[in-house]
């Protein structure tokens, strides 16, 4: 059996008695741009010493594992402690004129002083050098401006080599201004409007017919089940309802929820509220007495917010929980309008679209066709830093991947490898864990010598009598 491991472990070859096979499938390993979790490899190994007696495992890599290794298990490291230098950080925001600050980190990981240039492109153009200085074991920052108007790839380089190259290049993503759409659909409610076209980069628009995706607010009752998307329902459907709205008021009773985070619910009071049977798996965001008033309902690619009270019977409109509300739904149902996918991610981490529709992503090795269920696009394993392009629909968005991790560019610290479990030896005698000697073995052998010397004296006394006895 031949495996492999970073951030987890996979099988590349079963087990085989072909030598050829296993000696092939050693040559054909390859370094994945991927950040290693050595527990990966070790637990491959420890489920296989633990289902099969007759097999050792050979574990290798650069870190031990920080158990001792079973007693079938042999450690091979691989390299050695290394002087390095890497970028640890390249972040880029939108100010509110167009521009973009930039900020560059960099750490010497050597036990030397260093000194690297460093090279910031934008669409490929050199935009700026500086040659940095850092002490053994130091970090510096530097900040740039970028004007608004370029391309939106920026890159970070330290020229020269050092032991490690992956992390001498860093890509970003400028942050695009999006417009994104939303749909109402049924009469009007001021107050949900104004609070949703508070949302910045979002546009409002009326139609009775809702897009296939996207967002889309009902303001009447709204039907069931509901087309893909994100929706907003400040009517819940009348299959669900099961009675008269209410006309008592009811505090909210907010429950601990990724959705409610820094919206202040806890204060406010309802009224109007209708009772429900929500759709299993609905999540109840806040109740109102008994019942809930605010639910998460997901349906395989459908989506929705459900007000289960009169939003014009209540304290939400003169609180700024609402928009806040609509705020965090967009943010993790719709990505905040950033778009489809995030613009950073990380190499062996699954790459997520969030779109209908079909994708095609092309990567520094890979191009590849994928297919959207429940409104989701999954790149399972990309292993490869560099920019990925994810086409959706007719646009294109970038997708740097950079592997700014401390743990695989501090070269320099090397843990030891514990020792391997030896067998317990044998215990050893109480004199000579005490060091104090013990007399009574003397004594006994002294008193032994007494008593032979005594017995021997009595013979030779008793002798003489007993020859005399045999005379007469």
């Amino acid at each position: 059996l031949v495996a492999s491991y970073d951030r987890s472990a996979r099988v590349l070859l079963p087990f085989t008695r072909d030598r050829s096979a296993a000696l092939q499938a050693l040559e054909g390993l390859q370094v994945r741009e991927v950040a290693a979790d050595g527990q990966a490899g070790l637990a491959l190994a420890a489920s296989l010493l633990a289902s099969r007696p007759e097999v050792e495992v050979f574990l290798m890599g650069d870190q031990p594992p920080q158990t001792p290794p079973p007693s079938r298990l042999t450690w091979i490291e691989c390299g050695g402690p290394a002087a390095n230098v890497g970028l640890v950080a390249l972040r880029a925001a939108r100010d509110h004129d167009g521009t973009f600050p930039l900020v560059v980190g960099l750490k010497n990981y050597g036990p030397r002083p260093e000194q690297r240039e460093l090279e910031l492109r934008r669409g490929g153009v050199l935009l700026a050098t500086r040659r940095i200085g850092l002490p053994a074991g130091g970090q510096q920052t530097l900040h740039f401006r970028l004007p608004a108007s370029g391309p939106d790839l920026v890159e970070a380089r330290l020229l020269g080599s050092d032991a490690l190259a992956v992390d001498d290049r860093a890509r970003t993503i400028l942050p695009r201004q999006v417009t994104f759409h939303a749909r109402v659909v049924g009469p009007r409610n001021l107050f949900a409007e104004k609070a949703l076209a508070a949302l910045p980069g979002l546009v409002l628009t009326r139609s009775e017919h809702p897009p296939g995706e996207g967002l889309t607010m009902w303001q009447g009752e709204a039907p069931w089940p509901l087309p893909p998307g994100v929706h907003i329902l400040l009517h819940p459907p009348s299959s669900w309802i099961r009675g008269e709205s209410l006309d008592q008021a009811f505090a909210l009773q907010p429950e601990r929820a990724p959705l409610l985070n820094e919206v202040p619910l806890a204060d406010l009071a309802v009224a109007g509220v209708t009772p429900l049977d929500l759709p299993p798996g609905s999540e109840i965001l806040a109740k109102a007495g008994p019942w809930p008033a605010l639910a998460l309902v997901r349906q395989g690619p459908t989506t929705a917010l459900v007000l289960a009270f009169d939003l014009y019977r209540s304290d939400l409109p003169l609180s700024p929980a609402l928009p806040l509300l609509f705020a965090n739904l967009v943010e993790s149902e719709l990505g905040g309008g950033r778009g489809p996918v995030d613009p950073e991610s990380v190499p062996g981490q699954p790459l997520e679209i969030r779109t209908l529709e079909s994708v095609w992503v092309q990567g520094p090795d890979l191009s590849v066709h994928l297919t959207s269920e429940a409104g989701r696009a999954i790149l399972p394993d990309p292993d490869r830093t560099g920019v990925y392009q994810v086409q959706v629909g007719e646009e294109i968005w970038p997708v740097a991947m950079n592997m700014l991790d401390p743990r695989e560019s501090d070269l320099a610290t090397r843990l030891p490898a514990p020792q391997q479990d030896q067998p317990t030896p044998p215990p050893t005698s109480p004199s000579r864990i005490s060091g104090v000697a013990e007399f009574w073995p003397w004594l006994a052998g002294a008193g032994l010598l007494a008593l032979l010397a005594e017995w021997l004296v009595d013979q030779r006394r008793r002798r003489p009598e007993l020859s005399r006895g045999r005379k007469s």
